[in-house]
C-alpha cells in the first residue's frame, strides 16, 4: 500500500522538467508528511490536453451521495480495478499519474513502528499511477476532485519491509502517454503492456528514517534525514 508520501524543495521544478505542463509553482509547496485526505498535485488529461491539478486524496466514488465515504479508497489494488465499482469507471477514462518525491513504508518490531523511505536512485520524481473522479453533489452545488494510487505486488526491497508485500505502481516516462490516453477504454492494454509490474528494484533508494514520521503532526525536512539503520 502507500499511505504516506513527500514532496521536497526540488519537487517544483522537477515536475515542469518531467511533464513539461504549465503550472503554478507557488501553489505546490514541499511537505515531509503528506497523508490520505490531503490536496495534492496530480497529472491528468482532457480532450487531449494534459495538466497539473490539485486534487483530494482519496476518490470519492460517484455513487457517494453526500461526498463522504464509507472506505477512504486511497490506494486502489491493481488486480480489482475491473471488478471494483468505485475503480471501474475512472479505469477507463480517468486515469492520471501521482507526481511525488518518495514514499514511506513502516517495519513492525515488537510493537515498535520503524519508518523508511523510499525514492527513486537516480531522478527526484516518483511518478505514480492513479486515478481521479470528480465527485458533484446532485443538486450541482458542490464538487469534489479526489484521486486514488493504485497498488501492486512489491518488489524485494519494498516487500522485505512492507509485510502485506504491496508497493505504489511507478510508471516509466515512456509510459506516460499509453496510461494518459483518455481516447483509450481498452483497459486490459494495460495489464498486457506490464504497466502493473513490480518496479524494479535497482532504479529504488531506501533508507532508515526518524521514527518522527510516524505522526502527522511532524513535518520538515528532517523527516527524510536518513537515520542509523533499524536494528
Amino acid at each position: 500500500m502507500c499511505g504516506r508520501y513527500w514532496r521536497d524543495i526540488k519537487f517544483q521544478e522537477a515536475c515542469k522538467d518531467m511533464f513539461e505542463v504549465p503550472f503554478d509553482i507557488d501553489e505546490i509547496l514541499p511537505n515531509f508528511n503528506l497523508a490520505p485526505t490531503t490536496q495534492n498535485p496530480i497529472v491528468l488529461q482532457r480532450n487531449g490536453t494534459r495538466s497539473i491539478e490539485e486534487f483530494r486524496w482519496g476518490l470519492i466514488p460517484f455513487y457517494e451521495k453526500e461526498g463522504k465515504p464509507k472506505y477512504p479508497y486511497f490506494n486502489a489494488r491493481a488486480e480489482k480495478l475491473t471488478e471494483t465499482a468505485a475503480y471501474k469507471g475512472p479505469f477507463k477514462k480517468s486515469r492520471c499519474i501521482v507526481p511525488i518525491s518518495g514514499f514511506y513504508e513502516w517495519k513492525r518490531s515488537n510493537g515498535e513502528k520503524y519508518p523508511y523511505g523510499f525514492e527513486m536512485a537516480e531522478k527526484p520524481i516518483m511518478p505514480l499511477a492513479g486515478l481521479y473522479h470528480e465527485w458533484e453533489s446532485s443538486d450541482g452545488s458542490k464538487r469534489i476532485p479526489s484521486f486514488t494510487i493504485i497498488t501492486t505486488e512489491s518488489n524485494d526491497i519494498v516487500g522485505e519491509i512492507h509485510t502485506k508485500r504491496r508497493m505504489p505502481v511507478i510508471l516509466s516516462e515512456e509510459d506516460f502517454d499509453f496510461w494518459l490516453d483518455s481516447d483509450n477504454e481498452n483497459t486490459k492494454v494495460y495489464y498486457d503492456g506490464g504497466i502493473f509490474e513490480p518496479y524494479p528494484d535497482e532504479a529504488i533508494h531506501r533508507f532508515p528514517v526518524s521514527q518522527k514520521v510516524n505522526s502527522t503532526r511532524n513535518n520538515g525536512s528532517e523527516l527524510i534525514q536518513e537515520v542509523d539503520e533499524w536494528k
